[in-house]
């Protein structure tokens, strides 16, 4: 879905989202994917070429530096595009993926984390911790915030590790 963000007109007066159909885009095929504890990722086609975007560009080599700050871009919980900023490396030692601070929700798996110095996709949202917890006296889930280091932090898998060899040009 492109243009999925609280500033355009995609809101109706009894609260609901409508989209053109040139902003929906569905998957025509898988190209590669796998689900394990080392590698988390899905690449689809498209069922048409997205017109007038161009592609984020991802980081091939290397690592992404300890210091570099990042964003995260995501629809977490179905919601309009949030950016998330002020995200921050807790650890970039281990060879798959680094984790960082950032705090998002459900939703947000596969979004791209961008450093904002490099300006390349250093990897993509993989897990996390869990986002709610059940408030028995009032009867509702609340959010859960983690500060500083309380939490284990977001895994980020290595855009480095993504087979980009099976996306045809």
């Amino acid at each position: 879905m492109l243009d999925y963000n609280e500033t355009n007109d995609l809101f109706t007066s009894l609260g609901q989202v409508l989209f053109k159909n040139e902003q929906s885009y569905s998957c025509r095929e898988l190209i590669g994917h796998s689900q394990t504890s080392k590698l988390d990722y899905a690449i689809i086609k498209l069922d048409r070429t997205v017109m007038g975007r161009r592609p984020l560009k991802l980081r091939t080599e290397g690592k992404v530096h300890n210091t570099e700050p990042l964003i995260v871009i995501g629809h977490p919980l179905g919601l309009p595009k949030i950016v998330t900023n002020d995200v921050s490396i807790r650890d970039n030692s281990l060879p798959n993926f680094f984790k960082t601070n950032v705090d998002v929700f459900s939703g947000n798996s596969g979004s791209p984390v961008i450093g904002i110095e490099s300006g390349l996709v250093e990897g993509i949202l993989i897990r996390g911790e869990d986002d709610f917890s059940l408030d028995v006296t009032q009867g509702c889930q609340r959010s859960l915030k983690c500060l500083n280091n309380d939490c284990r932090g977001e895994s980020i898998l290595r855009s480095t590790l993504l087979p980009l060899k099976k996306i045809h040009k």
